[in-house]
C-alpha cells in the first residue's frame, strides 16, 4: 500500500460519525477474533505433527559384535575397505 492510499483511508475514517466509526471498530475487532481463532485451530492441527519424537528411529541400533570386528581384519587386506565391509554389515543389520 502506497502512501497516498493510506492517507486516503485516513480521510474516510475522520468522515465517518461515531456510530459508523463504532460499527468498524467492531467489525475489526471481530476480524481479528475470527483470525486468532483460526489461527488456534491451524496450530492444533499441525502441533502433534511437530511435536518432537525421541529418535528418529523406531527400532533400536544394532551393533557390530567382537566376532564382526575382528573378522573384518581377517576378510580384507586394507583399512579402507574393512570400514567399508563394517558399513555394509551395519546397513544389513539395520535394515537400510
Amino acid at each position: 500500500m502506497n502512501p497516498s492510499d493510506k492517507y486516503e483511508q485516513i480521510k474516510d475514517i475522520k468522515r465517518l460519525n461515531p456510530v459508523e466509526l463504532e460499527a468498524t471498530v467492531v467489525h475489526h475487532e471481530q476480524q481479528i477474533k475470527d483470525i486468532a481463532a483460526h489461527l488456534l485451530e491451524l496450530k492444533q492441527l499441525v502441533t502433534p505433527m511437530m511435536e518432537f519424537k525421541p529418535g528418529l528411529r523406531a527400532i533400536p541400533w544394532v551393533g557390530l559384535t567382537d566376532a564382526e570386528r575382528d573378522s573384518c581384519w581377517l576378510k580384507v587386506d586394507s583399512w579402507s575397505t574393512c570400514m567399508f565391509t563394517l558399513e555394509k554389515i551395519l546397513r544389513e543389520k539395520n535394515g537400510g
